[in-house]
């Protein structure tokens, strides 16, 4: 997750910038990161590494596959888009198979036998090296568009105006940890003179891709957001007012991060469970806002979970402590939500 990721949103999916096949240990990483330069005190950097190795797990490289949302691409009842493979010299052709060897090895693709086929594109980059790319642009353009809204970048610049500690992060790779829909892996074909593939995660720059993140990003921290924590696709920006809520937002965003996965697919974590039963009844605007960043998480567990907690999220939504009232309809809400996560 910390690693950094350019997305290509064009209309051409990018490959090389954005895959690393280095195996890095987080844990050794964190220990070691060196914050010298940086202008907090050494007791603070003490608790900042703490923080982050005792989330070291969300820090590793290696690609997961969430369970949260798939991407399926919806062509209504059009033909299914053949496209001749470009020409391009044996040099061009050389460098083809190398990007398809390395991700066909990670499990980004497979081979397939498909109707459809998209060319492959080797893009200059501004060093003179060449962008290994395919073109999507005949799918997108039959592709039926997803309105999920992607937050707008001014609103989210206003909102860190009174902040005086940010932390950003991105995830590594975060497109391929979406899988494909079965029925839409097809549609992904890609030709070459090395075969057919396509793609079993979701490529960078397919038409709708940016929306099905959004909306993962949001199911994953939408508790968190606009109070705490900023998100614009991969994109996270922790923000605070002082050093201490920072460690205790760094510690919400990192929490929900790093999910508890069974065999039976994503579960309560039993930490948070715990602390959502041992969560006191407070009128505090500021231990409101963590309830709601607690539950909001595990909201797929609860039925009915924004109309429970209406009364709380509206508290919360204005910042003027002169006109915090704690009411029945939120000691109600509080009640309720706190015993159906409990019974999840």
């Amino acid at each position: 997750m910390i690693l950094p990721l350019n997305s290509n949103l064009s209309s051409n999916t990018s490959f090389n910038e954005n895959f690393n096949t280095s195996t890095i240990n987080s844990f050794d990483f964190l220990i070691n990161l060196n914050l010298s330069d940086s202008d907090l005190t050494i007791h603070q950097i003490e608790q900042l590494k703490s923080l982050l190795v005792k989330y070291y797990k969300c820090f590793e490289d290696t690609l997961g596959r969430t369970s949260l949302v798939q991407h399926h691409i919806d062509t209504g009842n059009t033909k299914p888009i053949k496209l001749h493979p470009y020409r391009v010299s044996p040099y061009r052709k050389e460098i083809i198979s190398n990007e398809i060897t390395k991700i066909l090895n990670a499990g980004i693709i497979e081979p397939c036998a498909s109707p459809c086929a998209a060319p492959i594109t080797l893009q200059s980059k501004k060093d003179g090296s060449l962008r290994f790319c395919i073109d999507y642009r005949e799918l997108n353009s039959v592709t039926v568009g997803d309105v999920y809204p992607i937050p707008r970048i001014d609103d989210t610049l206003d909102q860190l105006q009174n902040a005086t500690y940010f932390s950003s992060m991105d995830l590594h790779s975060g497109f391929w940890q979406i899988v494909l829909d079965p029925a839409s892996r097809g549609k992904t074909a890609f030709i070459s003179h090395v075969g057919l593939f396509r793609f079993r995660v979701m490529p960078f720059s397919l038409t709708n891709a940016p929306a099905t993140f959004q909306r993962l990003m949001d199911l994953v921290l939408g508790g968190l957001k606009w109070s705490c924590v900023l998100v614009y696709l991969d994109d996270i920006i922790v923000y605070s007012s002082s050093f201490e809520d920072h460690l205790h937002h760094l510690d919400l965003v990192l929490q929900h991060i790093q999910q508890s996965v069974s065999r039976q697919g994503i579960q309560p974590d039993p930490d948070k469970l715990r602390a959502v039963q041992e969560y006191p009844v407070s009128t505090k605007l500021k231990a409101v806002r963590t309830f709601l960043g607690l539950t909001s998480y595990y909201r797929r567990f609860i039925k009915n979970y924004a109309t429970i907690a209406e009364p709380l999220i509206e508290l919360t939504r204005n910042s003027d402590l002169k006109s915090f009232q704690w009411t029945e309809a939120c000691h109600q809400a509080f009640s309720t939500l706190r015993q159906r996560l409990i019974e999840a």
